[in-house]
């Protein structure tokens, strides 16, 4: 250092910046990385979660958006924000195995 600055060599700045291809391809093997849901199977109904799963919250507001209720149009009716709202639509879809609104519409008579 001189005079309270770091100066860096090329190679230091080459070698600071190899580690997220490293760390890239290091999670790319790990299993986290899952294919697009659109190529993924659907899981049978049978193989599904229950929906003792799902917590109160996004049991209502998964039979909201079953009714065709918009994430907005929730939110108003709950009283909490659109985000949240798609934030539990969210967990409710990964916890029943599902992908997409028209698979949690099939689903409505299950979810009362």
């Amino acid at each position: 250092m001189i005079l309270g600055i770091e100066i860096l060599t090329p190679s230091a700045v080459v070698g600071a910046f190899a580690i997220f291809p490293l760390a890239a391809g290091m999670w790319l093997l790990s299993g986290r990385f899952a294919r697009p849901p659109a190529l993924s199977p659907s899981p049978r109904e049978e193989d599904r979660p229950p929906l003792a799963a799902l917590t109160r919250r996004e049991l209502e507001v998964a039979r909201l958006a079953a009714s065709a209720y918009t994430a907005a149009e929730i939110g108003r009716r709950l009283n909490i924000g659109e985000r949240t709202v798609e934030s539990h639509l969210a967990s409710t879809y990964l916890k029943l195995g599902i992908t997409s609104r028209s698979e949690l519409i099939r689903m409505a008579e299950k979810l009362g």
